[in-house]
């Protein structure tokens, strides 16, 4: 891909124009905070699109509600097909209307504060095809989650080779240390004339975020990474991006990112490679927690031998991923075992940490 193709001028930051993605649904005792907050922004200059994804109670309701109350947002009502279906109608609405400059997506149960916009406003350095990361506060029905694993910082910048570390490396303790260290897309600031023609996948149940992600990096030049936490972050038991059940396509989220190894900077593969095996590690945790394994272990077998035939680094030999191997070659009665004396983290308190 030639990036100088792709590069344009970017306006001036007080005409800063941003789109702002809210997909919805069945989050009726959250929405009106989540909308609230988009609308006590300090920065005026920006557009909602609210996209009903089938709602089944009065979200859709509420959002209809909020567009009458404010012409900066627009609403669509559609059938439920998941949150990467919502979030394209939005990104296709975005490209057809072609004035807005930036973005965001802004789950309808979270929350941001009131100088989000502002603050990324000033971030920004005019670069052309500049990702910004910012930072966020976990909470929960009893309030902000306490962190002393990250820290405030002064802002860091990233060429299009180093992005990828700080975006996925997660054995990295300078980076996980950055409360912007996060694997959705819900702190992510993408140019528009970057992610042109560029969708979720509504094929992965998981891992759509970080799957975005990889590829928006693979077209940037530049990442801008603030530790300001912008972005309140609800920890809840139900969520559109949570599901407790199986999919054999989860094993597809690794072969769209082998796929894009020959697209990406040399100095991505380790780190993006890293993170094939560990999506691989991760379906076959799932699918011994959900008593599926039999059913799809020559999945894994096939997945396993297509990594050792693609991967273009060492990452396999490490001692981690050497461990993981070696307890899988000892079948499906080892593995069984192994996940079932591993500590479980409730999956219900767990949104978007498919590589933890």
């Amino acid at each position: 891909m030639n990036l100088e193709s792709n590069l344009h001028p970017l306006p001036k930051k007080e005409n800063i124009r941003f789109a702002v993605i809210v997909p919805i649904f069945n989050t009726e005792k959250y929405i009106d905070e989540c909308l609230e907050s988009l609308l006590s922004q300090s920065y005026k200059n920006f557009t909602g699109f609210l996209i009903d994804d089938g709602s089944t109670d009065r979200s859709g309701q509420i959002a209809d509600q909020y567009t009458k109350k404010d012409s900066r947002l627009r609403v669509v009502h559609k059938e439920n097909g998941g949150v990467s279906s919502a979030r394209n109608v939005a990104l296709d609405l975005i490209e057809e209307d072609g004035s807005f400059d930036y973005v965001l997506c802004l789950d309808s149960d979270d929350i941001w504060e009131p100088h989000c916009l502002e603050t990324v406003k000033n971030n920004l350095s005019g670069k052309p095809n500049e990702v910004l990361f910012f930072g966020i506060q976990n909470f929960d029905k009893s309030g902000p989650l306490k962190d002393t694993k990250t820290m405030q910082h002064p802002p860091l910048h990233f060429s299009r080779e180093e992005c990828f570390d700080f975006a996925f490396d997660n054995s990295n303790s300078a980076y996980t240390s950055s409360p912007a260290f996060s694997l959705f897309i819900g702190n992510v600031v993408l140019p528009c004339n970057l992610i042109r023609k560029m969708r979720f996948n509504i094929g992965f149940s998981i891992g759509e975020d970080q799957d975005y992600k990889v590829r928006a990096l693979g077209r940037c030049s530049f990442l801008t990474v603030i530790s300001d936490r912008l972005i309140k972050y609800r920890l809840r038991r139900s969520s559109l991006s949570h599901s407790d059940q199986f999919n054999s396509t989860d094993l597809e989220v690794f072969t769209s990112w082998l796929n894009l190894l020959d697209e990406l900077p040399p100095s991505a593969s380790r780190v993006i490679e890293g993170k094939i095996a560990d999506t691989w590690w991760n379906t076959l945790r799932n699918s011994a927690n959900l008593g599926v394994l039999s059913e799809h272990w020559e999945e894994s077998c096939g997945a396993l031998q297509t990594m050792k035939e693609r991967f273009r680094t060492n990452v396999l030999d490490s001692p981690k991923y050497r461990k993981r191997i070696r307890i899988f070659k000892l079948g499906r009665v080892a593995v069984k075992l192994y996940f079932s004396m591993r500590f479980k983290t409730p999956s219900s308190l767990k949104r978007h940490n498919y590589f933890d």
